[in-house]
């Protein structure tokens, strides 16, 4: 049908044309998406009755069913979601910060920052990363390598220094004070630590920059079809929205 043809036609049929055109278009690719994501609420966690919620998982959804997806989610600590994603058992993984190999990524949309928190009691003075030397420290899986090379050198080469995958164990060890201080993204250990402890208990220190992460993909379609679905996000307010529903009041 060409341009002329289709200006013979009301208005309205002409937007009713474009609309089901558009709506073909999508379903011509629409699939179902096997997502992973990582437990650590709030951006993805299960709830009471086990079902995946929080910020991530609910940016990811609305971002590929507007493009016409339906999306399942699975959630792992780190490592195993890492070796999910390069095993190809799952179409899409979030946070993506290793080697994409053939895998494309997304544009950014979780805004991290990684910090230390120790208890608000013992009025511990940390400012910079040289103030966790000599200290008791745990962290999340692979911090080692993701919070650069002083860190690694000065803090993870430490024999009392841990990593393991539950953000609630670390905290934990915090307030049993068998650590001094735990390393990990500011919501995650500030939610923890507010949920299990009550408020206003942990001192944070934010002794590394804002970090903004993408997720990935195998297939380029489902990485454009996110992108889109995160630019309508954003321009509809939706996602700050997402951001702020598990604000800590």
């Amino acid at each position: 049908m060409t341009t002329s043809s289709i200006t013979q036609y009301p208005p309205a049929l002409v937007y009713l044309l474009i609309i089901l055109t558009a709506l073909y278009s999508q379903l011509g690719h629409s699939q179902e998406i096997l997502v992973g994501v990582h437990h650590s609420p709030p951006w993805s966690f299960k709830n009471g009755q086990g079902e995946i919620v929080g910020i991530e998982k609910d940016i990811i959804e609305k971002s590929l069913t507007s493009q016409g997806h339906t999306v399942r989610f699975q959630i792992f600590g780190y490592s195993r979601l890492l070796n999910q994603f390069s095993s190809q058992q799952l179409d899409f993984a979030s946070p993506f910060t290793g080697p994409t190999g053939a895998a494309s990524l997304t544009v950014n949309y979780l805004p991290f920052q990684d910090v230390s928190v120790s208890l608000k009691s013992r009025g511990l003075a940390i400012n910079i990363v040289e103030d966790l030397v000599g200290k008791r420290v745990v962290a999340y899986q692979q911090a080692h390598r993701v919070l650069g090379k002083k860190y690694g050198k000065l803090v993870a080469s430490q024999a009392s220094y841990k990593e393991f995958a539950s953000r609630e164990n670390q905290i934990e060890l915090l307030f049993f004070k068998r650590a001094d201080a735990v390393v990990g993204e500011r919501r995650i250990l500030a939610y923890i630590a507010h949920i299990n402890h009550g408020s206003d208990k942990i001192a944070i220190h934010p002794i590394f920059p804002e970090t903004h992460y993408p997720g990935a993909a195998w297939d380029r379609q489902i990485v454009k079809d996110f992108n889109t679905g995160l630019k309508w996000l954003r321009a509809s307010g939706e996602y700050q929205k997402i951001l702020d529903q598990y604000r800590l009041k």
